[in-house]
């Protein structure tokens, strides 16, 4: 995962455009029609983030999603994992995860 949302920098409960973007180690750069990034939050509730493809530094891998309201509306872990169609080709990439804490009021 590459993004603001990596074990150095700490993100809060009710943040709006976090940016997420997953590098699936393959090339995206053609013909992908799902792209999604499916979470499952604290509390065990599965969503899905409707993602769009995007090229780092010249390389078309990633995919790239900013967060909006309720996403982030819970503290505690989340597990994410991309997934890409692609024609016949239906892929989910390496689950990871990432912390959500409470925001002091």
């Amino acid at each position: 995962m590459l993004s603001s949302m990596g074990p150095e920098v700490k993100h809060y409960v009710g943040e709006e455009g976090v940016p997420l973007i997953v590098k699936c180690g393959v090339d995206l750069s053609t013909s992908v029609t799902v792209a999604q990034i499916r979470v499952k939050k604290p509390d065990g509730t599965i969503v899905t983030w409707t993602a769009s493809v995007y090229t780092y530094e010249g390389v078309t891998q990633y995919l790239r999603y900013y967060t909006v309201e309720d996403d982030l509306d819970q503290s505690g872990e989340y597990e994410a994992q991309a997934y890409v169609e692609r024609g016949s080709w239906k892929v989910h990439g390496e689950s990871f995860r990432f912390m959500i804490y409470v925001a002091y009021s």
